[in-house]
């Protein structure tokens, strides 16, 4: 019995993703690529032999210069779509994160350390209105996430079945 639904992507390019949700007031931390203007948690890619907290965390300070404390994981996602012609699949993990240093200021915007990335605290309130990806992310986020009673991982499917 075959359970295929599109094409197969091999192993080895499927991308583990570590994000941190930061917020700050009624805010919460977004990256926005600058070329093509849609946001998405602050994270990347985790590297070989590196655990997802400390990928989250090194993205965080290659990003922004900032040391974070990744805390609990709140959320699973899995993710398959088109980006330039190239089939992508994604497994994204979202960890509650904390500024090291000082608690985080929802003002102003951060800024980049990369020229093809930028940051900007958004209200809560206006994620609807936002392009944020992946859309299980965004759809978690405005139905409350962690503050939303989640006491382990949440899991969300993502797009597997219809693609993205």
């Amino acid at each position: 019995m075959s359970f295929r639904y599109g094409p197969v992507v091999p192993a080895e390019r499927i991308e583990l993703i570590a994000r941190g949700l930061l917020a700050a007031e009624s805010r919460v931390l977004l990256c926005r690529n600058l070329k093509h203007g849609y946001f998405y948690l602050p994270g990347g890619h985790v590297e070989c032999s590196e655990s997802a907290s400390d990928a989250c965390a090194r993205e965080f300070h290659e990003e922004l210069g900032w040391a974070v404390r990744p805390g609990p994981l709140l959320l699973v996602t899995e993710q398959q779509f088109c980006q330039n012609d190239k089939e992508r699949h994604e497994v994204t993990l979202v960890f509650h994160v904390e500024h090291s240093e000082r608690p985080p200021t929802p003002s102003p915007d951060p800024v980049s350390r990369e020229p093809k990335i930028g940051f900007e605290w958004i209200e809560l309130a206006a994620l609807p209105d936002v392009d944020l990806r992946p859309p299980a992310v965004k759809a978690w986020l405005i139905a409350g996430a962690d503050s939303a009673g989640l006491d382990r991982p949440g899991w969300i499917p993502g797009a597997m079945a219809g693609r993205e």
